[in-house]
């Protein structure tokens, strides 16, 4: 008798752990602002200031790419965070990116989408933040 209590509590236990991973599906970041510091040029850095909030750090992977004037879309290489890209709370930084050489002058956009694994469920179905669009300027 006491081995089927304890094995139901263990269940209830579980499914209650495993409801709540699912249920938590909110990013881990909230961005306040990404806005670029100036134009760039093709095959230059591109220098963009962010302001965050990291709620928790989580493995994070980055898709990045450039859409020039053109309309023609540079795939970056991804950026890849093993448990988070810094410390817990509000931060302010600089990410440089750099603008591909074959990249027409004009407005551009560098577009982001985030993925996130912050639990073992996630590793199978992964939290994603909307796609960030960072408007700017390549200069001739």
């Amino acid at each position: 008798m006491i081995w089927r209590v304890t094995t139901l509590m263990s269940l209830a236990l579980l499914a209650g752990w495993a409801g709540w991973q699912v249920s938590d599906r909110s990013p881990p970041v909230v961005v306040y602002s990404a806005k670029p510091e100036g134009p760039a040029t093709a095959g230059g850095p591109l220098r963009i200031s962010y302001t965050l909030n990291r709620l928790r750090q989580c493995d994070t992977i980055v898709d990045r790419m450039v859409v020039d004037s053109r309309q023609t879309r540079f795939i970056l290489d991804p950026l890849i965070f093993a448990t988070g890209a810094g410390p817990i709370g509000q931060e302010q930084y600089v990410s440089v990116v750099n603008v591909p050489a074959e990249a027409a002058p004009g407005p551009a956009i560098y577009r982001t989408t985030s993925r996130f694994t912050c639990s073992p469920i996630n590793a199978l179905w992964p939290i994603y933040a909307p796609s960030r669009e960072i408007g700017f300027v390549i200069a001739p």
